[in-house]
């Protein structure tokens, strides 16, 4: 109970200095009030069915954007299971006006970071590492994916662990980390296609599934010549890429 009551409240804090609005007391956003208890891996696809896209993570809160009634939601996770979810600005989905190069950027990260939500819930054995391979079994893989949706949604370890959920939770709390990394203006500063080759090719040589790369640092050599960081879960590679999309070469370390 008090540890419920301290995450509320540390969501409530976080969310108000961010951005601008008090969810411990709001109003649950009109036609998702279904949602809360739901676990927070059955969330993803149920509000794609609904026409909603993920966004970025901003603190401890998920941002979605619904581009037909163009309708921006916070949802908060904890324990596993969705706890809240209000209404908040557009612009807290990246949906503020500004120039057109950096609305394809913010669109382009955002439709990347989405795609990844999506394909990494699917296949989750996927950003095992190796060392984990050998423990493919069904407990396991259940504890992983716990510790997995722990990470990635509510950010907070459960005292009920095992050695799959510790493994599930650091492949989690690296997944999360991408996606933070991918939202950042200097991931956004690269071309669009430069962004989209090296992502198509990370899911190739990562073996994952498509969309489930995303760039997260970007070095400029200057003359339209980039070194695009690109990542999935645990796995990171160098991409060498121009302007146009064409890679020179592509390194994993």
């Amino acid at each position: 109970m008090r540890k419920t009551l301290s995450y509320a409240l540390s969501v409530s804090m976080v969310a108000t200095s961010l951005f601008g609005f008090t969810p411990a007391h709001a109003q649950t956003a009109q036609g998702l009030e279904d949602l809360i208890g739901m676990r927070g891996s059955s969330t993803d696809s149920e509000l794609g069915r609904r026409g909603y896209s993920f966004v970025k993570n901003q603190g401890v809160a998920q941002m979605w954007w619904n581009a037909s009634t163009r309708r921006c939601v916070s949802l908060a996770v904890d324990d596993g299971r969705v706890q809240s979810i209000q209404a908040t600005s557009a612009t807290d989905c990246n949906q503020q006006q500004s120039s057109s190069s950096n609305n394809k950027n913010d669109n382009l990260t955002g439709v990347l970071i989405g795609a990844a939500a999506i394909g990494l819930v699917a296949a989750l054995a996927s950003h095992h590492k190796r060392s984990d391979d050998k423990k493919n079994t069904p407990t396991y893989n259940a504890e992983y994916e716990r510790g997995y949706n722990d990470a990635m949604y509510s950010g907070h370890y459960a005292s009920n662990d095992s050695e799959g959920y510790h493994s599930g939770y650091m492949a989690g709390e690296a997944e999360r980390s991408n996606r933070r990394a991918a939202n950042t203006p200097i991931v956004r500063g690269a071309p669009a296609e430069a962004q989209r080759a090296c992502a198509r090719r990370g899911d190739e040589q990562f073996g994952v599934p498509a969309g489930s790369t995303v760039p997260v640092s970007v070095f400029d050599y200057g003359q339209g010549n980039y070194d695009v960081t690109v990542a999935s879960g645990h796995q990171r590679a160098h991409c060498a890429v121009n302007a146009n999309g064409r890679i020179a070469d592509f390194n994993r370390f």
